[in-house]
């Protein structure tokens, strides 16, 4: 799972993030200020210049996942329907989130978003999320902008938002 933009959340993770923090990837240096953590100085650098330097590191951030998937009538078209194709796609996506000790949040939207499957974080949590998925079925109207709206209104954490859909809406999106 990648992600274009570096992650900016406080829980710990395994992406690199914006922030100094502590981690074993390497960032930069710098200047010694009366009161940093000891533990960080550089000593190699210290015997070299008999200057104090402080290492910085990586934080290493966690990625929230949110996949809103399309449960509206036009999704049970075809043979097998469109709705088959984009839950396995979903379990797919969940499956590597979760995998990766990623947060995950499943949401269906039909004519207006619905309560979904998470945040969870976990590979204990997939025969869940896929429980879930499973009990999906197409029966709504679609009404895509609305819906999107009200995730984008609504959400508060930010990271990588996947949409499972046909994208047929009357309407528009």
């Amino acid at each position: 799972m990648l992600s274009r933009k570096l992650s900016t959340t406080r829980l710990k993770g395994e992406r690199k993030g914006r922030r100094r923090g502590t981690s074993t990837d390497f960032a930069d240096y710098r200047n010694y200020v009366s009161g940093d953590d000891l533990r960080h100085l550089d000593w190699k650098i210290y015997a070299r210049l008999e200057k104090l330097f402080l290492k910085l590191f990586l934080e290493e951030e966690n990625l929230h996942v949110h996949v809103l998937l399309d449960t509206s009538a036009s999704m049970a078209y075809g043979e097998p329907e469109k709705l088959h194709y984009a839950r396995r796609l979903a379990a797919a996506i969940g499956y590597i989130t979760l995998c990766r000790m990623d947060l995950l949040t499943i949401r269906s939207f039909g004519e207006k978003l619905r309560d979904g499957f998470g945040p969870k974080r976990g590979k204990a949590n997939a025969a869940a999320c896929f429980d879930f998925l499973g009990k999906l079925e197409a029966t709504q109207r679609t009404a895509l902008a609305p819906a999107l709206r009200t995730f984008a209104f609504g959400t508060r954490s930010r990271g990588l938002v996947v949409i499972l859909s046909d994208f047929y809406d009357p309407e528009g999106y």
